[in-house]
């Protein structure tokens, strides 16, 4: 109430408050978009993308996606990148990709060079292969090539590394990227290449990709501690993998030896591994040296049938009895002993006799 002309009081009647102008949120979205960007906020772009179709149309249809792109540094595009591939956010992933430097941050590792190797953040093709998303594998793949031989993460994982022990078709995707002269033998801090990783997962179909890829990787080893994949196999007792490899090489490259001096059937027989020892006997049967390759002694002096007697199968030492060449039996290791000491000394009777009675026959026939 007020009062008016003539001193009488004017009742008023409420009016509701002015209505605010409708909100163009798309607008407003679209114009600090950039600004988000910048900042790492293109999470925060996408959800709000997601919250109405004008919202969607606008930052689609206008170059709001390509400003965001342009305004992103190295640093910022590989998080986001990472976080996207993460969640699998394959639009996310396909917008950033087009990044006027994305090349920079996928295909290479300039950008981390003041970064020490210990803090080294690892490829995002890795990232893709760890998520097991096909499609992102693929696109990363194309997009890196031959960088991936190079790419790696702290302890010198490459992609191929993590792919190796994964599904058969995420390796098949990389392997095709790759040109067909390449050599797969990228080592990581424990002298692994792909390969070794595959053996020691045992799968069959990953070690028989890599090894028709790059034929040479099955006898490499980066020192002469650290065995090629045959060897690896023998102390795996991996008998599938090993006969896949061996599809490749020859078998004559079984008779190399590790910084001990142990061969693989020495290996194996170190391991009491019957089955390995007896399929590695008969695959070399008809090679060139294969006597020789029987009577090898490591380092200690020790032959196959000493490492044998130490592993404590006795089946597997009476197998080697009838096996090896007679002058096996005879050798003696660094301290004077013959497998028949060792025998004896370990309380393995049967074997014992075994090697007793054929080193007689054997002294009989020369003594005529």
């Amino acid at each position: 109430m007020r009062q008016g002309a003539n001193n009488r009081y004017i009742t008023l009647k409420p009016t509701a408050p002015p209505l605010p102008a409708k909100i163009e949120w798309g607008g407003v979205i679209c114009e600090h978009a950039c600004t988000l960007a910048a900042c790492g906020g293109y999470q925060l772009i996408l959800f709000l993308r997601q919250l109405c179709t004008d919202t969607r149309k606008n930052l689609t249809s206008s170059g709001v996606w390509r400003a965001c792109n342009d305004r992103l540094s190295l640093l910022t595009l590989y998080q986001s990148l990472r976080r996207a591939i993460a969640g699998q956010q394959i639009f996310l992933v396909a917008c950033m990709l087009q990044h006027r430097h994305v090349t920079s941050v996928v295909c290479s590792e300039r950008w981390q060079r003041l970064v020490p190797r210990q803090y080294i953040s690892p490829p995002l093709v890795s990232d893709a292969v760890r998520t097991g998303h096909a499609g992102l594998v693929e696109t990363l793949a194309h997009m890196a090539g031959e960088a991936m031989l190079v790419l790696s993460d702290s302890v010198g994982n490459t992609c191929l590394h993590e792919a190796a022990a994964g599904p058969a078709p995420l390796l098949y995707s990389l392997l095709a990227c790759l040109p067909p002269n390449a050599a797969l033998r990228m080592v990581n801090t424990r002298l692994e290449i792909p390969l070794h990783l595959a053996v020691a997962a045992r799968n069959v179909n990953n070690v028989r990709m890599l090894a028709s890829f790059d034929c040479g990787s099955v006898v490499y080893s980066a020192d002469e501690f650290s065995g090629n994949a045959l060897q690896h196999c023998a102390w795996l007792a991996n008998v599938e993998c090993l006969r896949e490899l061996l599809l490749w090489v020859h078998p004559s490259e079984l008779f190399q030896r590790c910084a001990s001096g142990y061969t693989t059937l020495m290996v194996a027989c170190l391991r009491g591994d019957y089955d390995m020892a007896r399929y590695l006997i008969e695959v070399t049967m008809d090679c060139y040296g294969h006597r020789e390759y029987l009577c090898v002694q490591s380092s200690f002096g020790q032959t196959c049938l000493h490492v044998a007697v130490m592993s404590g199968n006795e089946s597997l030492v009476m197998m080697l009895a009838q096996t090896v060449p007679p002058p096996v039996l005879f050798m003696r290791n660094i301290a004077g002993q013959s497998a028949g000491n060792v025998c004896a000394d370990m309380h393995m009777h049967r074997a014992w006799r075994a090697l007793e009675a054929r080193a007689a026959v054997f002294s009989r026939v020369s003594a005529r």
